[in-house]
């Protein structure tokens, strides 16, 4: 009977019947089977089993961010069930919402106009103080954590038609076309100074993130290298879909750590 359900170890009890001879080669491979079940399976480093934390409603995504007995339990699913890899998406398919992520964890000081419209400097510090604990936990249990910016700038709403130029509650008022690139680049630096303990990053590049085709080149050729400066030792993940080449020798001249990968099966189960 085998069994490999246990967290710590994986086990192989072989039930023999009396009176029945056994060959050495059949007790040899008996022996060879058993010492090859007793440790668990290693971790997978080509294809690492995953799942999702997305931004996609808004206030679910607030509830769970905040519950740490909620995530004590889904962390000790995954671990159980052999997950190495949890991922927090932000401003997936949200009109807006987290576009971009950084205001609502932290503010910039060179850019005091941009933030999140009725966002409290409380709010924003529990958000931070709860990313990090979410972090902490996953770590505690052996899983690995990939932070994804889905979007970069909030140009168009869900139905493909241009944003109204007011506040809206609970979304970010202050990144413009002008201020886009160096914006990022600092809020970029200091979202990696306050989470230093992130594993991987994911950025999504093509227009569904806000970028316009001939924006492209510019936006990534600047915030690459603050990404090379604050995170070296993290994994940048790049969404495959309408990523040019020279962007991709962009981050690898840099010494970046880029990998560049496609959705995953059954992403939306």
């Amino acid at each position: 009977r085998l069994n490999s359900s246990h967290l710590v170890i994986s086990y192989a009890v072989f039930c023999l019947k009396k009176n029945r001879p056994i060959s050495i080669i059949a007790f040899s491979f008996l022996v060879y089977t058993f010492f090859l079940m007793i440790r668990r399976p290693p971790r997978s480093t080509l294809f690492p089993y995953t799942t999702l934390f997305r931004s996609m409603q808004q206030a679910q995504f607030e509830n769970r961010l905040h519950n740490q007995e909620y995530w004590a339990r889904y962390f000790d699913t995954l671990v159980e069930n052999r997950f190495n890899t949890f991922q927090v998406l932000f401003a997936y398919d949200m009109d807006g919402y987290m576009c971009p992520a950084y205001p609502y964890f932290l503010d910039v000081e060179q850019y005091p106009d941009v933030a999140v419209t009725g966002l409290s400097k409380e709010q924003q510090q529990r958000n931070q103080a709860d990313l990090k604990r979410l972090i902490r936990m996953a770590h505690q249990r052996g899983l690995n954590v990939t932070i994804g910016f889905w979007c970069h700038y909030y140009r168009y709403s869900g139905s493909s038609k241009a944003i109204d130029q007011t506040p809206v509650k609970g979304k970010v008022w202050g990144v413009t076309e002008e201020n886009l690139i160096p914006y990022t680049k600092v809020a970029m630096a200091k979202f990696l100074q306050t989470f230093p303990e992130i594993d991987n990053m994911m950025f999504l590049m093509h227009g569904e993130s806000g970028l316009k085709a001939e924006e492209m080149k510019a936006f990534w050729s600047a915030v690459f290298p603050v990404l090379k400066q604050y995170g070296p030792q993290i994994t940048y993940e790049l969404r495959a879909k309408g990523v040019p080449d020279d962007l991709i020798h962009i981050g690898l001249d840099l010494g970046l750590k880029v990998r560049v990968n496609t959705k995953y099966w059954e992403e939306h189960v």
